[in-house]
C-alpha cells in the first residue's frame, strides 16, 4: 500500500466462485466445474479469494474498510455471458490434455453454454479502504 497516499482510497475487487453454476444444471456439470477450478488452482488461481479481500485490506493497515458483493443470474442473451463460455473454451483443450476430462465430458460441458440457459455468476466482491 506504499503507493497509496495517506488519506487515499483504494478499491480491490475479485471473484468468489463458490456460488457459480447453471440454473437446473445437468448431472455432472458441477463436478466438471470443480475439475476446471482445480486445474486453474494448479496455476495459482484462488477460487474463493473474493471473500478474503476485506480481511487482506485490514491486514495491510487500511482503515474505514467496507465490502460488498454482487452476483447476477444471467442467460445466454445477457452481456457478459460470453465471458463464461469463452473462458471454458480457452481452458478446454488443456484440461482434456491433462487427462482431467475426457473429450466427451468437455463436449457435454460446452453444450451447457448452448441455447437458452441461465447461470449464476460468481460473486464479485469489492473491498474499499483508506490509508491513514
Amino acid at each position: 500500500m506504499a503507493t497509496l497516499r495517506p488519506g487515499g482510497w483504494i478499491v480491490i475487487e475479485d471473484y468468489d466462485w463458490s456460488c457459480y453454476g447453471f440454473e437446473g444444471e445437468g448431472p455432472g456439470f458441477g463436478e466438471i466445474a470443480d475439475v476446471v477450478m482445480g486445474f486453474m488452482a494448479k496455476a495459482g488461481f484462488e477460487r474463493d479469494y473474493g471473500r478474503r479481500v476485506v480481511s487482506d485490506m485490514e491486514a495491510a493497515g487500511l482503515t474505514d474498510i467496507r465490502g460488498e458483493g454482487r452476483a447476477r443470474l444471467i442467460d445466454s442473451t445477457s452481456p457478459g455471458f460470453d465471458f463464461f463460455r469463452l473462458s471454458f473454451e480457452s481452458l478446454r483443450g488443456a484440461v482434456v490434455a491433462a487427462g482431467l476430462l475426457s473429450a466427451e465430458e468437455a463436449e457435454a460441458a460446452a453444450g451447457g453454454f448452448d441455447g437458452h440457459c441461465r447461470l449464476l455468476t460468481p460473486m464479485m466482491m469489492a473491498g474499499i479502504g483508506r490509508r491513514s
